[in-house]
């Protein structure tokens, strides 16, 4: 009887989508454990068995062969918080679901019919008679999506309007620059005293001098000069 856990009981390319299913979780702060991989048809029995001919809880409705474990493509998980498991955590199994989905793995959260939220697969859209008739899963190239942060506006801050105080204008008239005044130059004056009797000679002797001028201009038209 074979129930393992170990992703590499997978097949390679569910082991690869599984491994960055839990790396993505453990980016988001979310520890989870591998509860189990590939089941051979004897653990399926026995886990149908479960619940109905067993005691315990029914925790799967597919016989032997019915079950995607039985073909390597489907794992069982679970959170682990504080070091334990709350298989209640409904919350926490709901972000687990959406981070495999972004892996390119199907969460059978999901379901409408026996939704298991400790499951995911991979099936490439082969159904399990597709599977127990020996078709082969086709796996594409599935690039992982990361979560896209939530962007929070920040608020922005009230737009406060101070007054603008204008100082007045203050025109000073414009003084002249004093002129210092030219320079008053007081020429000096000569005066010259003269007596009464020199004012007269002066005053006489031009008309002396042209009196006789005149009488040597007569006696000179007429050949005699007086001296």
């Amino acid at each position: 009887m074979i129930n393992s856990r170990n992703v590499d009981d997978l097949l390679p390319e569910v082991k690869e989508m599984v491994n960055a299913f839990i790396a993505l979780c453990k980016k988001n702060g979310i520890d989870i454990i591998i509860t189990s991989t590939y089941r051979d048809n004897e653990s399926q029995t026995a886990l149908y068995n479960q619940g109905r001919t067993t005691k315990g809880a029914k925790v799967t409705n597919a016989k032997a062969g019915e079950s995607y474990h039985n073909y390597r493509c489907a794992a069982d998980f679970a959170p682990v918080v504080n070091g334990k498991i709350n298989w209640n955590d409904t919350a926490t199994f709901t972000k687990c679901g959406k981070f495999a989905e972004q892996c390119g793995l199907e969460w059978a959260g999901r379901w409408k019919s026996f939704p298991e939220l400790a499951h995911v697969q991979f099936t490439g859209g082969l159904s399990i008679k597709d599977l127990k008739a020996g078709k082969k899963i086709v796996f594409k190239k599935v690039e992982v999506v990361q979560p896209v942060p939530e962007i929070v506006k920040p608020i922005p801050e009230p737009i406060v309007i101070k007054p603008v105080v204008v100082e007045p204008i203050v025109i000073k008239p414009v003084e002249p620059e004093p002129v210092a005044p030219a320079p008053v130059v007081i020429e000096p004056v000569i005066v010259v005293e003269k007596s009464v009797e020199a004012v007269a000679e002066s005053a006489v002797e031009p008309s002396v001098n042209q009196f006789s001028k005149f009488i040597n201009l007569i006696l000179g038209f007429f050949g005699k000069q007086t001296k």
